[in-house]
């Protein structure tokens, strides 16, 4: 998913994982932003579906220039949400 930040904050710090989605909702608002099209509770129940399938989900800036490719070789912070284990 490509919000226009780097994934789930925690004060402040960008949350690299998350194993339990009910736990994240903590750090997010219900709002949207002026540029949002859901806000960032949309996109984690949109992961909740997505683990519930064995899916991980990566939450990446979508406004950063390359930003898949820098994801994948960390050379930036976005967040990840790993799949539901068995």
């Amino acid at each position: 998913m490509l919000p226009n930040t780097h994934g789930i904050y925690d004060n402040g710090e960008t949350v690299a994982e998350i194993r339990n989605i009910e736990d994240a909702y903590q750090y997010v608002l219900e709002t949207k932003s002026a540029q949002g099209t859901g806000g960032m509770a949309s996109k984690l129940d949109a992961a909740l579906i997505a683990q519930q399938k064995g899916i991980e989900t990566w939450l990446v800036n979508g406004k950063d220039e390359n930003f898949l490719i820098n994801a994948m070789n960390d050379e930036v912070r976005y967040t990840r949400v790993l799949r539901k284990e068995s």
